[in-house]
Formats: C-alpha cells, sequence, structure tokens
C-alpha cells in the first residue's frame, strides 16, 4: 500500500465501532492542529466517475469540477483519511 495520506504523529487508523476503520486521535488535539493531509490525484469529476466503479467511494471534493482521489486499486488505502462521524456526544 502507498500511503499517500499524511496523518500527524498523534492519531492513529484503526477498527472503528461506527464503521470499518476510522482516525483517532492518540492525544488531545490543539485548536488548529493539522491532522492530516488527503493524499491522491487532483481529478476532473468526469475522469473520477470512470474510475469510481473499480475503486469505490475515496474521493474529496475540492471544487466544482475536481476531485482528489486514488487512480490504483492499490493506492486506495493509502489515500485515504478513515474519518468517520457520530451524531452521539463523546463519551
Amino acid at each position: 500500500m502507498a500511503d499517500l495520506t499524511w496523518r500527524a504523529p498523534a492519531t492513529e487508523v484503526r477498527s472503528s465501532p461506527i464503521h470499518g476503520r476510522g482516525f483517532f486521535a492518540r492525544r488531545a488535539i490543539a485548536r488548529g492542529e493539522i491532522v492530516a493531509v488527503k493524499g491522491g490525484h487532483v481529478l476532473t469529476r468526469a475522469r473520477w466517475v470512470e474510475l469510481e466503479p473499480a475503486l469505490g467511494a475515496a474521493e474529496i471534493q475540492l471544487t466544482e469540477d475536481l476531485v482528489i482521489a486514488p487512480v490504483r486499486a492499490d493506492h486506495r488505502d493509502g489515500s485515504m483519511l478513515f474519518t468517520n462521524h457520530s451524531c452521539a456526544g463523546a463519551p
């Protein structure tokens, strides 16, 4: 797996009780601290529509017509942020 996404050492990806894998803090995160930068390739929406059936949801929209996403199956996991969310309050 090529790790295209940068994640701060204060974070980790692990099994999530919400769904699959999730992105978690290892310690308190300061306001304004950057915790991750999505990796991948900048693609047009049209190109992503061609790739998505083989790769699944893995993109983040940048503009109306641009996304950042992997272009190969072996880069998919390495481009993911693994952010999950819950509407439930934190314990």
